[in-house]
């Protein structure tokens, strides 16, 4: 139906000394259930939810998918090799998350 279940959020900082790119924090937003209530009038018309129901732990387990797909995802650079999730010491520095 074309309306929005999900956003990317991003912040960076230039560092002052030398006026590069220092550091950036990237996240995602998901709506996984409509609010109690409804969504806010303001975005009522172009926002939903992935999923129609509450069901226990589904938000959980959902959450949990995310994190691993992006864990493989973001771990398997063709140039970079492989993360090991079992052994934190061979965790390339590009690595940020623990599983």
């Amino acid at each position: 139906d074309g309306k929005k279940i999900c956003g990317i959020l991003t912040e960076g900082g230039i560092n002052p000394k030398t006026a590069k790119f220092d550091w950036a924090v990237v996240g995602i937003g998901v709506n996984a259930y409509v609010p109690d209530g409804g969504f806010e009038d303001d975005i009522a018309d172009i926002a939903t939810a992935v999923f129609d129901k509450k069901e226990d732990n589904l938000r959980n387990r959902f959450v949990a998918e995310i994190l691993n797909r992006f864990w493989d995802f973001y771990c398997r650079p063709v140039s970079w090799g492989r993360c090991s999730r079992n052994r934190y010491d061979s965790v390339p520095w590009h690595c940020l998350l623990k599983a």
